[in-house]
């Protein structure tokens, strides 16, 4: 029970140490991985806003200065026995892949190696 006025502590364990996410419904992973998101984005300066419901294409707006990016984040959590390497789904829940039109940046977090990826979204053929 904590009193009023106690003080919580964040301590700088990664999320990789935690053994739970591996167990975690792709869903709750996900939305674990934003959480980290927020707290890595907003310790970087930047403004993190999440729009209300699971309607649009991006899962925050990212905001510094005057510049707003829309970002989906993804995350694995495991290689697949026969690679060497992650793969990253990048499309949404209906098979339907992100373009530049619905986002700015495609964030990745690997669990397994607590990794941050950002790739920006380009139109193919744009010069």
């Amino acid at each position: 029970m904590f009193s009023l006025g106690a003080t919580l502590s964040i301590c700088e364990e990664t999320l990789e140490s935690e053994p739970s996410y591996k167990n975690l419904h792709n869903k709750h992973r996900g939305e674990l991985a934003e959480l980290a998101f927020m707290r890595k984005a907003a310790s970087r300066g930047f403004a993190v806003s999440k729009p209300w419901g699971d309607c649009e294409r991006y899962d925050f707006v990212v905001r510094v200065g005057k510049l707003f990016w829309r970002v989906q984040v993804k995350s694995v959590r495991a290689k697949a026995p026969q690679r060497p390497h992650y793969c990253l789904v990048t499309t949404n829940s209906h098979k339907i892949p992100y373009s530049s039109e619905d986002i700015d940046f495609l964030v990745a977090y690997v669990f397994p190696e607590d990794a941050w990826y950002v790739f920006p979204a380009t139109t193919h053929g744009a010069n």
